[in-house]
């Protein structure tokens, strides 16, 4: 098992949808795909999640973006992707609309 050489974490990657995560990003999409059924999650309640000992920040919503908006980049080759809501408006794993050409 592989560690991280800054932080200790293990580098297992994790598959979802084909696509691998490191342990944190999984549970980040976890935490959305589990909450989307029934509209989503907050970025409070999924920073309070994420990240259960740190008050929830500027700083802490910032990183929780970056991590979002690096899941979606991996998520570019599949179907899915995860809609960063708007102010006030949760987070949603969603299905692409891929038009077929032909």
């Amino acid at each position: 098992m592989d560690q991280c050489p800054h932080c200790g974490q293990p580098m297992l990657p994790t598959m979802r949808l084909g696509v691998a995560f490191t342990p944190l990003k999984a549970k980040i999409f976890d935490a959305i795909a589990r909450a989307t059924p029934s509209g989503g999650i907050y970025s409070r309640d999924l920073l309070e999640l994420i990240y259960p000992d740190k008050p929830v920040t500027d700083g802490t919503r910032r990183t929780l973006r970056a991590h979002i908006s690096q899941i979606n980049d991996m998520l570019l080759g599949v179907d899915h992707y995860i809609a960063a809501g708007q102010r006030c408006q949760p987070y949603r794993l969603m299905r692409r609309n891929i038009k077929e050409t032909g």
